[in-house]
């Protein structure tokens, strides 16, 4: 489930206990408010409402910044905040895989023994999230395609948006379970 497997990699990276943010971010009160601040983000990819609060895309700037992500925007879709969380993973895993190079070689090891696990459980949920956003990808292109091809046999069915790229998403909610 794409959802869920979104959840899992947001979970091993960002978990305050021993996701790859304790790696990355050392200083405890600014990986505090970045994880309030991520859990607000994903909440508004999950939702599609959004869930940020004054001050939260402060947070998220000066950590892109701290990441080595450069500049971000406010997200203005459930699409748009999918994107930025993507970006944070992907700079959460590549500044703790930078940082845990830096504790190895000055041989601060034992501390690293809780979040090495979750390398590897990032790597497995990047994978399951990457097929999962494929498939899910693939079948909005079908549903879509179709619609396109033939309105007439789906009149019940509304464009509610476009797909990142471009694609129409359709609430095929008032079509009859036949034509669904």
């Amino acid at each position: 489930d794409y959802t869920q497997t979104r959840n899992n990699l947001f979970n091993s990276v960002f978990n305050l206990k021993d996701g790859l943010v304790t790696a990355a971010i050392s200083d405890t009160d600014k990986r505090n408010q970045f994880y309030l601040a991520m859990n607000r983000l994903h909440e508004t990819a999950n939702s599609g409402h959004n869930a940020l609060r004054k001050g939260d895309l402060e947070i998220l700037q000066s950590t892109a910044g701290m990441l080595g992500m450069g500049s971000i925007t406010a997200p203005k879709s459930a699409a748009d905040a999918a994107d930025l969380e993507s970006a944070f993973i992907q700079g959460t895993y590549a500044q703790a895989v930078n940082n845990v190079s830096e504790y190895t070689r000055f041989g601060k090891s034992k501390e690293l023994k809780a979040i090495i696990p979750n390398f590897e459980g990032t790597l497995a949920n990047a994978n399951l999230y990457i097929d999962a956003s494929n498939k899910q990808a693939e079948s909005m292109r079908r549903i879509s395609g179709e619609i396109s091809k033939n309105p007439q046999n789906y009149q019940g069915a509304k464009m509610i948006g476009r797909y990142r790229d471009g694609t129409p998403i359709y609430d095929i909610t008032g079509l009859d379970m036949e034509t669904k």
